[in-house]
């Protein structure tokens, strides 16, 4: 019975707020408000409504120029690399639970850790921790809208929105901007190989082989180790636009990074299978009269 007039204390709240929404830009509270929303809604299993509604929040956020603590700048850094090693064997999940472990006591103490912040938010949505994940990622997005772990979060919420988009304007809408935000957060953090297989996987099939090509040779030139589970992934982007090359270029950095890999064995049969296919096609229809 609590938690039900807590939510129409809410719904009343963000109503009054909607009604002026298109004539003054949200204040804080108003926003805080809806993030109180975005938490309800998402207790009750309206989890569409939820994303929209924090989306919109984020969306009133002003931009400013963010103050980093000098501790907070190392325990990100560190906390970071483990977000981000790609040559980790544990799950995604693990990894969420092993950052919270090590920085979720910190945070309590030093709330003001804006960039711990970010990665602890994104260990909470790796876990399905959505609620917690609206009020930290918020806190963080508060001071500094720009931050790369601000446009990837916004770019994993609209993707969760095309997910359950039921017509293809709503898809297209999603598609778009999360195409924005990951190319955003790839210009800031380019080392994060995630951004660019999501660039690609989200890419239009006119913008496909631009996102390939540029992802593929950012990651070779910068020798940028992937995990093995995207090994495959990356070979078979290059293959399917014909880009053999690189593709084995791919494939001979990959052999620097896991010497003995059945991953790296199987993308390399899978290069020469395919372009032998091709070449056997091609010599077909050479073979054909007129």
């Amino acid at each position: 019975m609590i938690v039900y007039l807590f939510n129409i204390v809410i719904a009343f709240a963000v109503i009054s707020i909607s009604a002026n929404e298109n004539l003054n830009p949200l204040s804080e509270g108003a926003c805080r408000l809806k993030v109180q929303e975005a938490i309800a809604l998402y207790k009750n299993q309206d989890h569409d409504n939820a994303f929209k509604v924090f989306l919109a929040a984020l969306d009133s956020i002003q931009n400013r120029t963010p103050a980093v603590s000098l501790e907070d700048a190392r325990l990100y850094q560190e906390a970071l690399a483990t977000y981000l090693n790609t040559s980790s064997q544990l799950s995604k999940e693990q990894t969420a639970v092993k950052i919270l472990q090590a920085y979720i006591k910190i945070l309590t103490e030093h709330p003001d850790y804006y960039q711990l912040g970010f990665i602890t938010a994104a260990a909470y949505a790796n876990i399905n921790k959505y609620e917690e994940f609206f009020s930290r990622f918020f806190e963080s997005y508060m001071q500094d809208p720009t931050h790369y772990m601000a446009y990837k979060g916004k770019a994993a919420l609209s993707i969760k929105l095309l997910e359950r988009a039921r017509n293809v304007e709503a898809r297209e809408e999603q598609r778009k901007k999360v195409i924005e935000n990951v190319y955003a957060a790839a210009e800031l953090q380019s080392s994060d190989i995630s951004l660019y297989r999501v660039l690609i996987a989200y890419s239009s099939p006119e913008d496909k082989r631009r996102y390939v090509l540029h992802s593929l040779n950012k990651i070779i030139d910068n020798n940028m180790m992937t995990s093995r589970t995207d090994i495959g992934f990356f070979v078979e982007q290059a293959v399917d636009l014909h880009e053999w090359d690189l593709a084995q270029s791919f494939i001979d950095k990959a052999r620097l990074w896991y010497q003995y890999s059945r991953v790296v064995d199987t993308a390399q049969q899978y290069l020469l299978d395919s372009r032998n296919s091709k070449q056997l096609l091609n010599e077909e229809k050479g073979k054909k009269p007129g």
